[in-house]
């Protein structure tokens, strides 16, 4: 770990204002949720009735309603909030909801957000992609329409926390924000030793070990359950787990289980080696276990930050997606030997270099062979029978 003064050292409170969005950037594994569910509360009279926590998925409002043992928001707290309600026993508690139950609430009645003192906003850069996909869209776009109402009224303070805050900027820009100063230099935050940038999860998996346990993030379930397939190829012992509100894809018993260790316990059960997660655990969710790398199946650097941080201790590898990574090891069978067409399909085949993440397309000769040579090897082509044929020597 690196830095020496916790978040919460840092942001000067009195510096949030009402009438704007107070944007607080700060990297992943820096405790923001900490920030904002375990000091924040302490320092305002009645949060549990006064102050709302906005998460972006279930997962990590499961995971961190346990942790912080916090509220969860139902109807019946809307009408306490509306009611004036006050928290007698001072628990210091804050309610959490995801943005989902947040935009439901607000459908039924908007008068409680002015009740309201603080409304925090974990991650609200997933809000802005959440509304535009899935079938049930209304609520993430109706609890975007509240958030920028309740900042333009300015009767509550609102508060978002990001690593990644490029698209607030470009999603709110109809409200005035209010960036908080953070010292990033002072603050904690964990380590990443070794950023690894590749081009086949092959190769990534043919060298890490299998006494080494790993975290892998992929965008789709379809792609999720290809690289577990590699993986068992591999001779890993992977595990997928993705939302339990995907209908089309409904989780086994066995994923239930994992799912429900990493939210109770933050950790990935010892019989795994590698956790294979999507958007539903790319924020928020923190994993506490030990974990030796990371890899992300993506080019969107929103997504590498994002799931880097979901580790919360020092990293030794950070493996990230790229299809100009010159890491290429051709396997000795296909060196110092004439490669006629099948024998460079062969190759493409067994180098798997993806052209993207979705692990469907790989590179076909065309487009391994420059690659081959940006890596160092020698190529030799010639004819023989009339046929075209290539010699492939080590790099010197």
């Amino acid at each position: 770990m690196i830095g020496s003064k916790y978040l919460s050292e840092l942001v000067d409170c009195s510096t949030f204002q009402k009438g704007k969005l107070n944007l607080i950037e700060a990297p992943t594994g820096c405790g923001k949720t900490a920030f904002a569910l375990k000091y924040f509360p302490t320092l305002v009279e009645n949060p549990l009735y006064k102050v709302a926590f906005l998460i972006d998925t279930t997962n990590g409002k499961e995971q961190a309603a346990k942790k912080y043992n916090s509220e969860l928001a139902t109807f019946g707290w809307q009408e306490s909030v509306k009611a004036g309600m006050i928290d007698f026993g001072n628990s210091q508690r804050c309610p959490i909801m995801t943005y989902y139950t947040f935009g439901m609430l607000c459908k039924k009645d908007t008068s409680f957000i002015d009740k309201l003192d603080y409304i925090f906003c974990d991650e609200l850069p997933s809000l802005f992609t959440f509304k535009n996909i899935g079938e049930d869209r209304s609520n993430h776009q109706t609890a975007e329409e509240e958030i920028k109402r309740a900042i333009q009224r300015g009767n509550v303070t609102v508060i978002a926390m990001t690593a990644t805050p490029q698209s607030i900027y470009k999603n709110m820009s109809d409200c005035i924000i209010n960036p908080i100063k953070v010292d990033k230099e002072q603050l904690r935050r964990f380590e990443t030793k070794q950023i690894v940038e590749y081009n086949s999860l092959k190769t990534v998996f043919s060298k890490v070990s299998k006494g080494e346990i790993g975290l892998c993030y992929a965008k789709h379930i379809r792609t999720m359950q290809r690289i577990e397939a590699m993986a068992v190829t591999a001779g890993l012992s992977p595990i997928c787990v993705w939302s339990i509100r995907n209908a089309g894809y409904p989780m086994t018993e066995e994923q239930l289980a994992v799912r429900k260790e990493v939210l109770e316990n933050s950790r990935i059960p010892p019989q795994y080696n590698l956790l294979i997660i999507n958007a539903s655990s790319e924020t928020s969710i923190k994993i506490e276990s030990m974990v030796d790398y990371v890899i992300v199946h993506s080019t969107d650097e929103d997504a590498r930050v994002q799931v880097r941080g979901r580790v919360n201790r020092d990293l030794t590898r950070l493996y990230l997606l790229s299809t100009d990574a010159l890491d290429i090891e051709v396997a000795e069978k296909f060196l110092n030997c004439k490669l006629f067409a099948e024998g460079k399909k062969e190759l493409c085949e067994d180098l798997h270099i993806c052209k993207n993440s979705t692990e469907e397309d790989i590179f076909a000769w065309t487009g391994v062979k420059p690659r081959l040579i940006k890596a160092g090897y020698v190529l030799k082509e010639g004819r023989e029978n009339n046929k075209r044929y290539v010699e492939i020597t080590l790099p010197e």
